[in-house]
């Protein structure tokens, strides 16, 4: 069971678009509180105003390009196994080239401009 209102398989469950889009707004709905809470995190809010350390910023850009490494080694195997849907399996090693390229070509920007 997710929160108090969504059990997994009815989210596990969605098939078309309509269900995706019920699904992630059920997600949405049932993290809000943690939402809130993040939002108004000292270190996000220190990040977007503009206050936070440099060294703090760049320990965060470290940890998150090494989460960034293993995550998509965890797509890509979770991609490989054998009673994975081919689609989905492609729709995986998408995600996971995705994790290593896009999101990593940011960090690479931070680490050049750092030496």
């Amino acid at each position: 069971k997710i929160g108090n209102n969504v059990k997994c398989e009815q989210l596990l469950g969605a098939r078309d678009v309509g269900d995706n889009e019920k699904m992630a707004q059920a997600l949405w709905d049932e993290a809000s509180s943690l939402i809130s809470v993040t939002e108004n995190h000292p270190f996000l809010v220190a990040m977007v105003d503009g206050t936070l350390p440099v060294e703090n910023f760049r320990y965060y850009v470290i940890q998150d390009a090494l989460y960034l490494k293993d995550f998509a080694d965890c797509l890509r195997r979770l991609g490989d196994n054998a009673n994975v849907d081919p689609k989905e399996s492609k729709r995986l090693h998408d995600l996971a080239k995705g994790a290593e390229e896009d999101e990593m070509a940011l960090h690479r920007g931070f680490f050049d401009k750092w030496g």
